[in-house]
C-alpha cells in the first residue's frame, strides 16, 4: 500500500513540476484554451521537448497585399519540410455572378478540391495545398480584381508540439494502466481511474486538434467575394469615411496588427495560427476569430464606434444590431442576405489612442446558435490591457 502511495505521489509531483517548467519556457502559437491545461498537467521530460519547437511566429511582411506569417527559428537538421497553411481571399467585380460561381465549382472539382460554403455572392473553397497558388491565380482571372490577400502560417512547430504532447500523454496513460493492474486498494484505484479519464480526454482533444491542422495543411482555403458589375449599395463600402471600417471583411484578417497583449482562450476546439503580429484562430467547424488594433482616429469612445459600425455596415446586411458583452466591450451583430446566412460579429474597446477590434465569423446560423453563447462568455473573460 505504501509503495503505491509513494509512486502516485512521485507521478503527480512530476506532472506539476514539469508542467510549470513548460509554461516558463514559452511556446509557439497554441490551441486556444487547451494548452495551459496540457502544460500544467502532463508530465513532460525536459530532454524530450526541443527548445526550438517553442519558436514564436515571426512578423508578417505585406507585399502586394500579401500577409505572410512564418516562424523565425528554422531547424533544417531536424525538419525537412515546413508545414504551412495557406488562406486566400479575393474580391472580384463580375458581369454574371451565377455564371462565375458555376465556373468556380467546375474548376474546383476538376482539381479534386471541394466547396466548403456557398452564399449568394460569396464562395469558400478548399483546394489541394500544392495547387493553391495556381488556383488562386485562376480565381483572380475570373473578374476585375478589387482586392486580393494571401495569409501564410507556418505551423511546423505547433504541429510538432502537439505530437510530443500526445506521445507523452499516451505514455503516461500506459504507465497508469500498469499501476492500476498492481493496485488492490479501492480508493487508490479510483484516483488512478480519475487520472486516466482526464488523460483520455486530453488525448482525444489533441488528436482532434492535429486533425484540424492536417486538414488546413493539406487543403488550402480560398474565399471569393463576387460583386456584380451593376451592383447597388449592397457590398459597396467606398463611401465609409473611416478606413478601418471600410476595410472590414468577414472571415478574413481585416486588421493585421496587434499592439496590445490581449489574452483570449477560445477553447480546445480552436487552433490558434497566430498570436503576433495579429491574433487569428479557427475552429473545426469553420468559426474564425481575429484580433487587431488600429488608431483611434477621429478620437471616439466605445459608443461612438459602435454606432459608426451599425450605421455604415447595416445597408450591406439583412440584419444589423448592437451587442454589448460588458461595459468596455461592445459591438454589432451582422447577418448576410443569404438563405442560410453567415454571421459576422465585430467587437471593440477603446484603449487611449488605440481601438482593439475582435472579429468573429460564423459560417451559418446553425453554427452560430450552437456556439455563440460559449464564445460570448469567452469574450466576457477576455483580458485587454
Amino acid at each position: 500500500m505504501k509503495w503505491v502511495l509513494f509512486v502516485l505521489s512521485v507521478l503527480f509531483v512530476t506532472v506539476s513540476i514539469i508542467g510549470c517548467a513548460s509554461m516558463r519556457e514559452g511556446s509557439s502559437p497554441q490551441l486556444g484554451g487547451a494548452p495551459k491545461a496540457y502544460m500544467n498537467d502532463m508530465p513532460m521530460e525536459a530532454e524530450q521537448v526541443p527548445a526550438a519547437s517553442r519558436a514564436a511566429l515571426g512578423a508578417p511582411q505585406k507585399i502586394a497585399q500579401t500577409l505572410t506569417n512564418t516562424a523565425t527559428v528554422q531547424r533544417p537538421d531536424e525538419i525537412k519540410e515546413r508545414k504551412k497553411v495557406y488562406n486566400g481571399f479575393c474580391s472580384l467585380e463580375v458581369v454574371d455572378v451565377e455564371e462565375v460561381k458555376d465556373n468556380i465549382r467546375e474548376y474546383v472539382l476538376s482539381i479534386e478540391g471541394y466547396i466548403e460554403a456557398s452564399y449568394d455572392t460569396r464562395l469558400t473553397i478548399r483546394v489541394p495545398s500544392e495547387k493553391f497558388h495556381e488556383s488562386f491565380q485562376w480565381m483572380l482571372n475570373q473578374g476585375k480584381v478589387l482586392l486580393e490577400q494571401v495569409e501564410t502560417f507556418d505551423v511546423t512547430d505547433q504541429f510538432q508540439d502537439l505530437e510530443i504532447k500526445l506521445k507523452l500523454a499516451e505514455d503516461t496513460r500506459k504507465r497508469l494502466y500498469k499501476l492500476l493492474e498492481r493496485t488492490t486498494d479501492t480508493s487508490e484505484r479510483v484516483r488512478i481511474l480519475r487520472e486516466i479519464r482526464r488523460l483520455s480526454e486530453q488525448i482525444e482533444s489533441l488528436k482532434a486538434s492535429m486533425e484540424l491542422l492536417r486538414k488546413s495543411i493539406n487543403f488550402s482555403r480560398i474565399d471569393i467575394q463576387l460583386q456584380p458589375l451593376l451592383a447597388g449599395y449592397q457590398g459597396q463600402t467606398s463611401n465609409i469615411p473611416f478606413g478601418w471600417i471600410r476595410g472590414l471583411m468577414p472571415g478574413v484578417v481585416s486588421i493585421p496588427g496587434l499592439d496590445s497583449d490581449v489574452t483570449l482562450s477560445p477553447g480546445s476546439d480552436f487552433a490558434v495560427f497566430s498570436d503576433r503580429p495579429y491574433y487569428y484562430a479557427e475552429s473545426s467547424r469553420g468559426i474564425r476569430i481575429s484580433i487587431g488594433t488600429t488608431r483611434n482616429r477621429p478620437e471616439g469612445d466605445n459608443l461612438f464606434w459602435q454606432k459608426a459600425l451599425d450605421y455604415h455596415l447595416s445597408p450591406g446586411y439583412s440584419v444589423s444590431m448592437p451587442v454589448t458583452i460588458r461595459e468596455d466591450l461592445v459591438g454589432v451583430y451582422l447577418e448576410s442576405y443569404d438563405y442560410n446566412p453567415f454571421i459576422y460579429e465585430i467587437y471593440l474597446t477603446v484603449r487611449g489612442n488605440q481601438i482593439v477590434i475582435i472579429e468573429i465569423f460564423y459560417p451559418d446560423r446553425e453554427i452560430f446558435q450552437e456556439s455563440h453563447e460559449t464564445l460570448r462568455e469567452v469574450l466576457n473573460q477576455v483580458i485587454i490591457p
